[in-house]
């Protein structure tokens, strides 16, 4: 049977239930129980396919008579009695589908005001995404003013020295591959696109900044146990796989995968390989060898997350130099193992510090013939390729435009991001070379392809070209 109107027959009969229970028991309402046994539940119920929020979705406790329906900006607040519970969620339109309150969510660390962050979803034709919190009741301003954000890491890099609930990996090269989990908080004034720090002499706050909390090294089977669960629970079956480039370190590739998945409003698993970048700008010849030395790593951690994981859709993002590991890798698994190498749903390359004519030759032919959708994101005004260019013999770059027309193939999408509005791509400061993720424009565009699985013809920000039978996309703003 179809469900109609089902949301609201579930709230009034959890609402009947509170006033019209059989027993004293029953009849006893939360606001009785003693504060210290409540938690409150807060979160926003958003379309996840369009973003937009749902007015007069219904969240109901199951067993508990509890049931609230969202406000005209698609939030609810309840109160809960401490312990484990079920939600149901509905929505006219929407299938109902319940979801598990377990311990786990009910963690709460007192120093930094954070609540964990959780996901509810229910659909048909789209979902619905709910984006919440749990934490203490009574007020909690201070427990609202950032989000918390877990990612999975894979990283060939050294462990060097753990710090509290915070492992760092440093510069140097580890044994083979470790694998874990990073938490994330996303400061309540975080603007899309911006990676908010503290000054050179400050510290990091949550409230304000975007700060990597801890961290976890586990083992492989825990790992991907975790992973599988989690990949079970999110709005989609999706996992985006970032890779940095050049001059980043681990804790920085941590903050930028958990700023991305919270900017696209990713309803998958974002997770990141961190190879190890000397996270310094007169290292550029050291990073170029890490880079070469890692290749392998990624290629033997890409063939254990993609036989493993459960995710049916699989985004793999690389920046700048870590295109050199991610395209040589992905390029040897279409020849030696294609029907797992197609279970990539896209390979983006955006900004990639990659010798043109050697991609030309030795890649875009593997992966022309392949199953894989190719992005690539390039820009004229990319001062860093500029500079690669001119230190590799002004040999051309993948990512730099440096003539009327962008490097094209068969099977590959070029978006041109130099032909938007200089101001709105940050062109006119900074280098303009890490406009994948910190320029709203092409988080927007980015968004379009990897969330709303939408080719360009269907993304309103772009507009074709055509010039010598060849055909690429310009970014335009305003669109």
């Amino acid at each position: 049977m179809k469900w109609k109107g089902g949301g609201r027959w579930l709230l009034l009969a959890g609402l009947l239930g509170v006033r019209l229970g059989a027993s004293a028991q029953q009849q006893t309402t939360l606001a009785a129980q003693p504060l210290d046994s409540l938690v409150q539940l807060r979160g926003m119920v958003l379309d996840s396919a369009h973003g937009h929020p749902i007015v007069g979705a219904t969240v109901v406790v199951k067993g508990k008579n509890v049931g609230v329906a969202t406000d005209s900006s698609g939030k609810f607040s309840l109160l809960l009695p401490f312990g484990e519970c079920d939600l149901a969620i509905s929505s006219l339109g929407f299938a109902t589908r319940p979801y598990h309150i377990d311990k786990a969510d009910f963690g709460y660390r007192k120093q930094y005001f954070e609540p964990p962050t959780f996901y509810l979803l229910s659909g048909k034709k789209d979902l619905v995404m709910i984006v919440g919190s749990v934490g203490p009741a009574g007020p909690a301003d201070k427990a609202e003013t950032f989000a918390k954000v877990q990612v999975y890491f894979a990283t060939d890099r050294q462990a060097e020295k753990t710090a509290g609930a915070l492992t760092d990996f440093g510069t140097t090269r580890g044994r083979g591959v470790s694998y874990g989990t990073a938490l994330v908080t996303i400061p309540g004034i975080h603007k899309k696109g911006g990676m908010e720090r503290p000054g050179f002499f400050g510290r990091e706050d949550p409230q304000v900044d975007v700060v990597l909390q801890s961290n976890q090294v586990l083992a492989n089977a825990t790992f991907f146990e975790q992973l599988r669960a989690q990949v079970a629970r999110s709005a989609q079956p999706a996992a985006f796989v970032f890779v940095h480039g050049y001059n980043v370190s681990y804790a920085e590739a941590a903050r930028r995968t958990a700023q991305m998945h919270y900017d696209l409003k990713f309803p998958g698993v974002p997770m990141f390989f961190s190879w190890p970048s000397q996270a310094a700008v007169e290292s550029y010849v050291v990073d170029e060898q890490n880079a070469e030395w890692a290749q392998d790593d990624f290629k033997t951690f890409l063939v254990d997350f993609l036989t493993r994981t459960n995710a049916q859709q699989v985004y793999i993002i690389a920046h700048s130099m870590g295109n050199r590991l991610v395209a040589r890798a992905v390029r040897d698994l279409v020849l030696e193992r294609p029907l797992l190498a197609a279970k990539v749903q896209e390979l983006i390359l955006a900004a990639p510090d990659i010798d043109a004519a050697v991609f030309n030759r030795n890649i875009a032919p593997v992966l022309a013939r392949s199953r894989i959708h190719t992005t690539l994101y390039a820009s004229s005004g990319d001062k860093a390729l500029k500079a690669s260019r001119l230190a590799h013999g002004r040999y051309a770059r993948l990512g730099l435009v440096d003539a009327q027309v962008p490097y094209t193939m068969r099977g590959m999408e070029t978006i041109v991001a130099s032909e938007a509005d200089p101001e709105a791509l940050g062109l006119n400061f900074g280098l303009g070379h890490s406009y994948i993720a910190d320029v709203p424009l092409v988080l927007t565009d980015l968004g379009g392809l990897i969330v709303g699985r939408k080719r360009p013809d269907q993304r309103p920000s772009l507009t074709k070209v055509s010039v010598g039978g060849k055909s690429y996309w310009n970014l335009k703003p305003g669109k």
